[in-house]
């Protein structure tokens, strides 16, 4: 049962804001892309080395009088503060980078330029979280969460999706970027009690759903409550209302999920 892809749903989709996300260090967060991060109170040196991944990449058009001429720049999250190295570099090394590629990094801090960049083995922690929502939905019984949101829907970000497994959850992003995305989280009841509670105070009921109850919590999330567990799911993307209007047509489906699923559990092998 796919979700349609109708004009208000879509454009929830389209990207908003400048966080973006950032696995490095092993654990999934949000790091602002925005202004220029160069030499810190304590003053690195001009020219220093980190490691990080990269969260963004983009290229700048400056004319003058010969034609236009072509800026290149590289946000790097080096997992020291919510605001990522925003740096401008060459041609050639601007494009051998990738968003999401882990790199060390050789930069000038004070320029605000990136000078250098080996692509370096992906974290070990980060390594550890593959497959780790499928073995955290087997012990809460609750179906994985790329189970709850496809590919196909996850699609009205705009475009082919790619999915990443993490702890308990699982997002789809867009194929060649890091933004917006379509974050599914599952948990246990007892883990997820004072968010329900929230749910049920501040939420909008979501009427007409099977074996579930359900709230839009904020304009962007979508709390799903079942008796094997509890389903959130986040969109980071557009304004709050397309974005409600599109939780809403996907919430009935996701429910259905979930009652399909534990009816699956009580039928006697």
């Amino acid at each position: 049962m796919a979700l349609g892809a109708a004009p208000a749903a879509a454009a929830a989709f389209r990207p908003d804001g400048a966080g973006d996300w950032s696995s490095h260090g092993g654990w999934w967060h949000q790091v602002d892309v925005g202004g220029t991060r160069r030499a810190r109170r304590w003053r690195p040196p001009a020219v220093t080395e980190l490691d990080g991944q990269v969260v963004r990449r983009w290229t700048e058009v400056v004319r003058d009088d010969d034609g236009p001429l072509y800026r290149y720049w590289v946000a790097i999250d080096d997992g020291q503060s919510d605001l990522a190295w925003t740096l401008r570099t060459s041609e050639r090394l601007y494009e051998e980078t990738r968003v999401g590629l882990a790199v060390q990094a050789r930069i000038d801090a004070h320029r605000g330029w990136l000078t250098g960049l080996a692509p370096r083995e992906p974290d070990p922690a980060g390594q550890e979280l593959a497959g780790a929502a499928v073995r955290q939905a087997s012990r809460f019984g609750l179906p994985a969460p790329v189970a709850l949101v496809t590919a196909e829907e996850a699609e009205l970000i705009g475009g082919p999706v790619r999915g990443s497994d993490l702890i308990a959850a699982f997002m789809w992003r867009p194929a060649q970027a890091s933004r917006p995305t379509v974050l599914v989280q599952i948990a246990s009841p007892g883990m997820a009690s004072l968010t329900v509670r929230h749910a049920r105070r501040n939420g909008q009921p979501v009427a007409g759903l099977t074996g579930s109850s359900g709230w839009l919590v904020d304009g962007r999330k979508l709390m799903l409550e079942c008796a094997q567990g509890v389903v959130s799911v986040r969109l980071d993307a557009g304004p709050p209302e397309n974005a409600a209007l599109a939780l809403t047509r996907l919430a009935p489906v996701i429910a259905a999920r979930l009652a399909s699923a534990a009816e699956a559990d009580a039928t006697p092998a």
